[in-house]
């Protein structure tokens, strides 16, 4: 569900119940502090289809402090949301008549460095493997790469800064991000809108504001976050092919709305437990002609008017529609020592456009130093 990618942050209880966090050898409040506003939880977000480092949560991390994570993704569905936004079934490369699902697995390494307490620096390093499978009669995935395409590769890195601007009532930190295209996932070409966007081949930049705020409530810390901004989308070159004529044409997909938001509770000096939200809305784009599949039965509809089209030839639709997903699901915290804590859970889609339906499982781990 979407960036980015995640906040970090670990929580210790002491036997008064009081929220801390401890560091061997460092007895700064003011570090202690800090790394508590982190909040607390691992959360790696599908949005725009790649583990992204979206942290709903404001707080950034202290001075010459960093954060190392590494996370594992998956999306596993035989259903996804077409052209109009329909939860539909996956039409595999076999055609209609056969079953599909699509799968898409995703490590992903990030690293944060506060650069200032106010100024922090991060990027990630995912690494991908889509498939698309066409399942046969007897139920089992048909062992043909034309019927079930499969693509491995590194998909793109994400970089950019967070920058804290103010701290009191509430956190408000502003974020730049910048995607550099992989130029590896051949699987996006072909099956846009069914796998998850993992390689898109063009540059995106990320333009968020977040805010968070924490509440004491029975003894406990409640920390509620959100983000949200624009996702500026340049042209990719090779973006699609012109089905008339064969040629290879750049795309300009439509910029993004993006948003999210997280609210966590500290259960105990141990575990904590987050509602996680993710979602993008976009906009439609002028594509090169080509044909599409559409609702359960696989309907063949054609969009697109960039390139030549015969003298009076009119598609079914001008542009290709944009692509939406809102994602929801609870993650759970542990903190196994005082400065790692391994995350779990499952994001569910709840609606989208041009985008995998289904879930969403998350693990990951994560430590300060």
């Amino acid at each position: 569900m979407c960036d980015v990618r995640f906040a970090t942050a670990l929580y210790q209880f002491k036997a008064n119940r009081t929220l801390q966090i401890t560091h061997e050898g460092d007895n700064s409040m003011k570090l202690r502090n800090s790394l508590v506003c982190l909040g607390g939880l691992l959360l790696v977000v599908i949005l725009s289809g790649l583990t992204e480092r979206v942290s709903a949560q404001a707080e950034t991390l202290p001075k010459n402090r960093s954060v190392f994570s590494a996370f594992y993704t998956r999306s596993d569905t035989d259903k996804r949301f077409d052209f109009f936004g329909n939860r539909v079934r996956v039409i595999p490369p076999g055609g209609p008549q056969f079953t599909g699902f699509t799968k898409t697995d995703i490590v992903s390494f990030d690293y944060a460095y506060g650069i200032t307490d106010r100024l922090e620096a991060h990027f990630t390093v995912p690494y991908a493997h889509s498939e698309v499978a066409t399942v046969g009669a007897d139920g089992k995935t048909i062992k043909d790469p034309t019927a079930s395409p499969v693509d491995s590769a590194i998909s793109n890195v994400r970089f950019g800064f967070r920058y804290n601007l103010v701290r009191e009532p509430l956190y408000v930190t502003a974020k730049f991000d910048v995607k550099l295209p992989a130029n590896s996932g051949s699987l996006q070409k072909a099956f846009a809108g069914a796998t998850l966007p993992v390689d898109e081949g063009q540059t995106d930049f990320d333009i968020t504001g977040q805010v968070s705020k924490s509440f004491i409530v029975k003894d406990r810390t409640l920390r509620i976050g959100g983000e949200a901004g624009i996702r500026i989308r340049r042209t990719q070159k090779d973006g699609g092919v012109d089905a008339f004529t064969n040629e290879v044409l750049p795309i300009k997909p439509g910029n993004e709305f993006i948003y999210n938001f997280q609210v966590n509770y500290g259960i105990n000096r141990f575990l904590s437990l987050t509602l996680a939200g993710n979602g993008i809305e976009g906009r439609s784009f002028d594509v090169p002609f080509r044909t599409i599949r559409v609702g359960n039965d696989g309907e063949v509809k054609t969009v697109g008017t960039k390139g030549k089209l015969p003298p009076g030839f009119k598609p079914d639709f001008d542009k290709q529609s944009g692509r939406k997903i809102f994602s929801l699901g609870p993650l759970a915290n542990i903190s196994i020592t005082p400065r790692t804590i391994v995350t779990g859970g499952v994001l569910f889609a709840a609606r989208g456009q041009n985008y995998p339906a289904g879930y969403f499982l998350v693990l990951g781990v994560s430590r300060i130093f």
